[in-house]
């Protein structure tokens, strides 16, 4: 369907505010781009669903997260930057791989399945588009996921 990314996003972080509160975090969302997509609404909410949820886990109380849909070229993006450890970069790539931890030390019993940014890749994937990491140790990650806008995609 034809999909505004502007509202999918915002309706991702209105369903995640309670865990923003909770680390005391505040997202600055920079919306109004008009961009639409054509996707399938289910999975592409879940892909950015998992990317921001991964970002409030890893982000330190009081933080800022980074939140923007704009439009260049033939793609749709929606961008997701937040203010964590960051990540080392022989792991950047192995990040989207099921049950790959970047940092070992976590467990399980801490939360997540090592899951959620494999997930992600493949419903970005399964819509056409693609997603990129970007990050520096202690400064925190930029993920982007690309979408071919409406008029661009063949169906």
């Amino acid at each position: 369907e034809e999909l505004s990314l502007d509202a999918m996003v915002a309706e991702v972080c209105d369903s995640l505010e309670v865990l923003v509160g909770e680390k005391r975090q505040h997202i600055e969302f920079k919306h109004g781009s008009g961009v639409v997509v054509n996707s399938d609404r289910v999975l592409l909410r879940q892909a950015v669903m998992n990317v921001l949820h991964n970002a409030i886990r890893y982000s330190p109380l009081d933080s800022v997260l980074h939140i923007a849909c704009f439009s260049q070229g033939t793609m749709g993006i929606v961008e997701i930057a937040d203010e964590g450890p960051g990540i080392a970069r022989h792991d950047l790539t192995r990040v989207f791989e099921r049950f790959y931890r970047a940092d070992k030390a976590r467990s399980r019993a801490e939360g997540g399945a090592g899951l959620g940014l494999a997930l992600a890749k493949l419903f970005v994937e399964q819509n056409g588009g693609t997603i990129e990491l970007t990050s520096d140790l202690g400064r925190g990650c930029r993920f982007r996921i690309l979408l071919p806008l409406t008029s661009e995609r063949d169906f």
